[in-house]
């Protein structure tokens, strides 16, 4: 009877060591699939989410993207692009003004995404203006070529061509340009020569990233010689108000100028 219990107990414990060994498995693999799935959706989370540069009020800020891309941002600008970028996809998003010399990468284009625009390229140098509260979005072309898409529309420009699309009616045109103007805004002078008052206070739009309204009053055809530098759009502003006698008020980012004159 006894060699029979023994025989008995030997399954009954094999049994139970068997039943605690998968327990312990069991609860090895909950804990490396509960930290797999957490990993997978950190990483999830993580190519979800954007790196963002912003740009200050008053000057130029620059960036190197991962790719070696270099990007000079203009005053209240920002320049958005997802984790894995330069990996399977070189894209980016464009709030503002900035100039751009784009690494070339024949296996990855290179596009600019501006909410109505979208500029590819392989590798070149280009300027992009895009203000949300500016009437019209512009991308003008400096060394290589690019292609820019907006809606049904996709025009393929060549070195001293610009491209602007019109907000309001939804226009895109390919036109000739000065690209010493257009890129202006990167150099830490401002200089103008018998220059119409439209054209100076669009230079300084541009420059310091602002709307600039007038009143009716103003005599745009007034020419101003002058040069400004390394001085801020304040001091800017007085100088030119002594001469053409306005007044000005600051909201936000516009400027109102009110003549003197009636």
């Amino acid at each position: 009877m006894g060699i029979r219990e023994n025989v008995h107990h030997r399954p009954a414990y094999q049994l139970v060591a068997s039943v605690s060994v998968a327990a312990v498995l069991a609860v090895v693999c909950g804990i490396l699939s509960v930290r797999l799935y957490q990993g997978t959706h950190l990483r999830d989370e993580l190519l979800a989410s954007q790196f963002t540069v912003s740009s200050g009020v008053e000057g130029p800020s620059s960036v190197t993207l991962p790719d070696g891309t270099k990007v000079l941002l203009n005053a209240r600008s920002t320049l958005s692009y997802s984790p894995d970028f330069g990996i399977s996809a070189r894209e980016v998003s464009l709030t503002g003004q900035g100039y751009f010399d784009v690494t070339k990468d024949a296996s990855k284009k290179f596009v600019v995404s501006t909410g109505n625009m979208s500029i590819t390229v392989h590798g070149t140098k280009f300027n992009v203006y895009a203000y949300p509260e500016r009437s019209i979005d512009e991308v003008s072309l400096v060394e290589g070529s690019v292609s820019v898409l907006s809606g049904r529309n996709e025009l393929h420009m060549k070195p001293g061509e610009k491209v602007v699309y019109d907000k309001s009616s939804g226009n895109t045109s390919l036109t000739k340009t000065d690209n010493a103007r257009e890129t202006a805004w990167m150099s830490p002078d401002i200089t103008f020569t018998h220059a119409p008052l439209s054209e100076v206070f669009d230079v300084l739009q541009r420059r310091f990233g602002v709307t600039i309204i007038a009143d009716e009053n103003m005599d745009f055809k007034d020419r101003y010689t002058g040069n400004f530098t390394g001085r801020r759009l304040p001091e800017i502003l007085s100088i030119l108000k002594m001469h053409y006698h306005f007044q000005y008020k600051t909201t936000d980012n516009t400027i109102t100028l009110t003549s003197n004159e009636k």
